[in-house]
């Protein structure tokens, strides 16, 4: 029996090996690791952003309602091309001071308006004046006598901060006389103006101002509206018409005011230096117990 021979199979040498040739480059970079998309953590609101955040709207907030004066944002003020005067409770060198003969005459001597002060009589009507002799006018008396001839500014004298009815009493006479336009309703107190502005947002309003502390039941309020921060929330919160500030007060508030479209109206001054000094700062208005001299020297 014949043997065949193995066919012998080669054997590597590791001791020497051959090195194999590079794979060929395809131009391509590889990556390798995990094809999961990481995914980021969500957002989470915890106190300290909800904290800084409320703090930010409270700071701008701040700053908007105590810091900033907007420009003038009525539309029921119509700006005259010279400063108006108003005679302070009418011109009594020949009439009973306060009295209706006195308001009449200061329209006679061509005034653009007056002042008066009204309270709430216990009868339930608005008082506005009364003269020496003791004779009583309502806001119905002269707003029926004056017409169309200028412009009554009334104060609405109050005792506290809760409404009295003096609001809406005011409010019925301007209606039923259609005297919109020729009536202003006036306080030191901003409650009252915004009753007005409930009842008819057409009725103009001004706020009353000054820098000085005043006797009367309001005083409770007078340090706060004494400051000028808080007289301008009043301004953005009540949105008044006109304001009415002391001739006295700071030149640089009043000039800011001015330029930003408010009509001002600066009371009291009666001497000539002060008459000067108030119609050079162009106003909507001067209210002084002199509007005779006033009216003269804002002809020169």
């Amino acid at each position: 029996m014949s043997l065949r021979r193995a066919r012998s199979t080669p054997i590597l040498n590791c001791m020497n090996p051959k090195k194999s040739a590079p794979a060929p480059s395809t131009g391509f970079t590889v990556v390798t690791g995990s094809a999961k998309v990481q995914q980021t953590g969500r957002f989470r609101a915890n106190r300290r952003h909800v904290v800084r955040s409320v703090a930010g709207v409270v700071a701008l907030g701040a700053l908007y309602f105590f810091a900033y004066d907007p420009a003038y944002p009525g539309t029921l003020v119509v700006r005259a091309p010279r400063p108006l005067v108003f005679a302070h409770q009418g011109v009594s060198d020949r009439e009973p001071h306060n009295s209706l003969q006195a308001v009449q005459r200061a329209f006679d001597l061509d005034a653009d308006g007056v002042e008066l002060f009204g309270k709430l009589a216990p009868s339930g009507q608005l008082v506005v004046a009364s003269d020496s002799g003791g004779e009583v006018y309502t806001l119905e008396d002269v707003v029926r006598a004056v017409g169309r001839r200028g412009t009554v500014m009334v104060e609405l004298e109050t005792p506290g901060l809760s409404s009295t009815g003096i609001e809406q009493r005011a409010v019925q006479v301007i209606q039923k006389y259609d005297a919109q336009l020729s009536v202003v309703v006036s306080s030191f107190n901003p409650l009252v103006l915004y009753r007005v502005k409930r009842l008819d947002p057409f009725v103009r309003t001004a706020f009353i101002s000054t820098d000085e502390a005043r006797q009367g039941s309001f005083a409770n309020l007078q340090w706060l509206l004494r400051q000028e921060f808080i007289r301008r929330v009043v301004r953005k919160a009540v949105r008044p018409d006109l304001l009415s500030i002391n001739e006295q007060a700071d030149d640089a508030v009043v000039n800011r005011l001015i330029a930003k479209g408010w009509p001002v109206l600066l009371w009291m001054p009666n001497d000539e230096p002060g008459l000067r000094k108030a119609l050079l700062k162009k106003p909507y208005a001067v209210i002084s117990d002199q509007p005779v001299r006033a009216m003269q020297l804002r002809a020169q």
